[in-house]
């Protein structure tokens, strides 16, 4: 998982999967708007991410069913590093402990 904070235009992109092609965007009830290829969800695009940003990241998880927790922490970690793009390596367990 990648992510970039623009900050003189306050954009957060978090990109959860390297999209080749266009993608087709669907706006939230929260504001950030989510892009999709081929239905799966590769990228969300949060505007004035200076303000209420685990709202909406909050409102993106629901949508989702992702983990909201991880979602702020890539934002935070982009945000704090702006016009840097900064990456998050996440392991999925599924039924066993990894060694």
């Amino acid at each position: 998982m990648r992510a970039e904070y623009e900050k003189e235009a306050d954009l957060l992109v978090i990109e959860l999967e390297r999209a080749t092609e266009p993608t087709k965007g669907e706006s939230i009830p929260a504001g950030p708007i989510i892009e999709y290829l081929g239905g799966r969800p590769v990228a969300i695009e949060v505007l004035s991410a200076a303000s209420g940003l685990s709202n909406k990241l909050n409102s993106v998880a629901g949508h989702l069913e992702l983990d909201p927790d991880t979602l702020l922490r890539i934002a935070n970690l982009a945000i704090d590093n702006p016009d840097t793009l900064v990456s998050l390596d996440l392991q999925v367990r599924t039924g066993q402990h990894l060694h």
